[in-house]
C-alpha cells in the first residue's frame, strides 16, 4: 500500500516531511496539508509532526550540499501554495543533492522549471507589496496594514518592513488567509487573525487618509491619465486596501 503524508502546512512541517522522505527513501503518493486533509482509505495515511531539529538538519544539508540559493528558491516556491509544489520540491532536491547546484538552473527539467517559476511568482509579488502595502494608525498607536496577496508572503514582506519601520510597532494582516505578522521589539511573530484585537483606527487616521488622497489627486496629470497602463503596473486586484484609490 502506498503512503499519503499529511503535515500541518508550515515550512517547518514541510522540511520535517522532507527529512522523512530522504531518511526512509519513501516518496509519498500524495502530500496533504493538514487543514486540507481528506483522507483516502486506499492509501496508508501518515501524519508528519513538525520537528524543529529535523527541519534544521534539512536546511543545513540543502545549504551545505547544494547552495543557499537553492534553499531560498525552495522556500519562496513553497510560499506559492501552488498545487503540487511539495512533490515537485522533493524531486528538485533529489536532483540537487545528486548533481549539484548548477543543475537547478536547467530549463530541460520539469520539476526544476516548476520550482523556479513558482519562486519567481512569489518574488514578484513580494516586490510589488514593498511598494503597495499601506499602513494605518490604530488607537493603540500601532500601524496596521491589511492586504490579500495571491501567495503566502506575509513573512518576507514583514522582513522588508522590519528594516524600514524598526522604530514602530506594526501588524501586517493577510486577510485572505486570516493570518498576521506582528512586529514588536525587533521580533516578528506569526499569529492567527483571530488573535488580533478588534481593529479600531485612531481619530487622526481619517485626516491622514484624506490628505494622502488629496496629494495623490494633485500630483496626477489629467491629460496623461492612462488607466490601462496604470493597471499593468498596479493590478486592480490590489486596489482594495490602497488609500489613494478610494
Amino acid at each position: 500500500m502506498m503512503d499519503n503524508f499529511i503535515y500541518d502546512g508550515s515550512f517547518t512541517g514541510f522540511l520535517t516531511l522532507i527529512y522523512q522522505v530522504f531518511k526512509k527513501k519513501n516518496i509519498p503518493a500524495q502530500i496533504i496539508r493538514g487543514k486540507e486533509a481528506q483522507l483516502n482509505l486506499i492509501y496508508n495515511n501518515i501524519t508528519i509532526k513538525s520537528d524543529e531539529e529535523k527541519a534544521d538538519q534539512v536546511t543545513e544539508a540543502i545549504i551545505a550540499e547544494i547552495s543557499h540559493k537553492a534553499y531560498r528558491t525552495l522556500y519562496r516556491a513553497f510560499l506559492s501554495e501552488i498545487e503540487g509544489v511539495e512533490r515537485a520540491a522533493i524531486f528538485y532536491l533529489q536532483k540537487g543533492f545528486k548533481r549539484g547546484s548548477s543543475y537547478l538552473n536547467s530549463w530541460a527539467d520539469e520539476e526544476v522549471v516548476f520550482i523556479n517559476q513558482a519562486a519567481k511568482k512569489v518574488n514578484r509579488e513580494v516586490h510589488r507589496f514593498k511598494g503597495l502595502l499601506r499602513f494605518r494608525m490604530l488607537q493603540e498607536k500601532i500601524l496596521y496594514a491589511p492586504f490579500k496577496p495571491d501567495y503566502n508572503i506575509s513573512f518576507p514582506v514583514a522582513q522588508h518592513f522590519k528594516n524600514r519601520l524598526a522604530g514602530e510597532r506594526w501588524v501586517i494582516h493577510d486577510k485572505k488567509r486570516n493570518t498576521a505578522v506582528i512586529y514588536q521589539e525587533d521580533e516578528l511573530l506569526i499569529v492567527p487573525g483571530e488573535e488580533l484585537a478588534e481593529i479600531k483606527f485612531a481619530e487622526e487616521e481619517e485626516l491622514y487618509q484624506s490628505l494622502w488622497q488629496e496629494f495623490f489627486n494633485n500630483i496626477s496629470i489629467e491629460k496623461r491619465k492612462n488607466l490601462k497602463l496604470q493597471k499593468s503596473f498596479m493590478p486592480q486586484k490590489y486596489w482594495e486596501y490602497l488609500v489613494e484609490k478610494k
